[in-house]
């Protein structure tokens, strides 16, 4: 069983790739690269590997910088089986478990004490739904999020268009245009796990996914869909998202048993 991960020399410039024995846990060899050929080579001078062990990164399934893993596992080790490692499967469990208690920690409430909950039990009102103490950011980065959000709405509330502000607050265009789509601050401050913002398109994933497997991979079709159910972002997020799961020779009469969800039609 081969580990496969990369490692970086220069953090978002230059990275290697670590090959492991996963059974022993050593070291087999050092890769120069990260991309696809390189794996390929290494894999058809080292016959016999059963399992590839890498990480769950949906776009590797292409052959592109981050697809080079399975893309170079397929190519030179066609008969082995990819799989995730546990170290993967855990971390992406707990920031999505850490994503979704961020955008909905208003609806937790804090601990009862023995009393309150007497009291409850004993037909008093219960506490008002308050935020849980602790899972309120008051970080620096959230503080000045919060400042700036307060500040897009308020100038967006006096008839201000989008130019307008960013000429006002000196903020680039795509903040203040992602602070006036978001529906709360905690919408923006929400992350996943590794400082990144979770994507527009994340609630709408299993849809596109149950749509995808019943057949319709017209990627139009399905941006048309998840727009009537409120998707705000672009066309090209779910046609770069729907791109790694098209095959590689895709039947000619695929593309025709699409047909538009019943369910998906916009809201009057």
């Amino acid at each position: 069983m081969l580990g496969v991960d990369d490692f970086a020399l220069r953090r978002g410039h230059v990275y290697g790739t670590v090959l492991v024995d996963i059974e022993s846990g050593s070291p087999v060899d050092v890769l120069d690269d990260r991309t696809a050929g390189t794996l390929t080579a290494w894999l058809r001078e080292h016959p016999g590997v059963g399992i590839v062990c890498r990480d769950r990164a949906g776009a590797y399934a292409e052959g592109t910088r981050l697809g080079a893993y399975a893309e170079g596992a397929r190519l030179g080790a066609p008969q082995a089986l990819q799989v995730a490692d546990r170290w993967h499967v855990w971390n992406n469990l707990a920031t999505a478990v850490e994503r979704t208690v961020a955008r909905h920690h208003a609806c937790l409430r804090p601990p009862e004490d023995a009393t309150s909950a007497i009291d409850t039990l004993a037909g008093a009102a219960p506490p008002a739904s308050t935020p849980a103490p602790g899972l309120v950011r008051t970080d620096r980065i959230a503080v000045r999020t919060r400042e700036c959000y307060a500040a897009v709405h308020r100038l967006r509330g006096q008839g201000l268009g989008v130019r307008a502000i960013v000429a006002e607050l000196g903020l680039a265009k795509g903040t203040v245009r992602r602070f006036v789509r978001a529906t709360g601050v905690d919408e923006l401050l929400a992350t996943d796990g590794t400082g990144r913002r979770h994507s527009l398109l994340e609630e709408f994933k299993p849809y596109l996914h149950r749509r995808w497997t019943a057949g319709c991979t017209n990627a139009t079709l399905l941006f048309e869909e998840i727009e009537a159910q409120g998707y705000r972002g672009r066309y090209q997020i779910v046609r770069d998202y729907l791109r790694p799961f098209a095959p590689a020779h895709p039947s000619p009469n695929r593309r025709h048993r699409c047909r538009r969800s019943v369910g998906s039609r916009a809201r009057s």
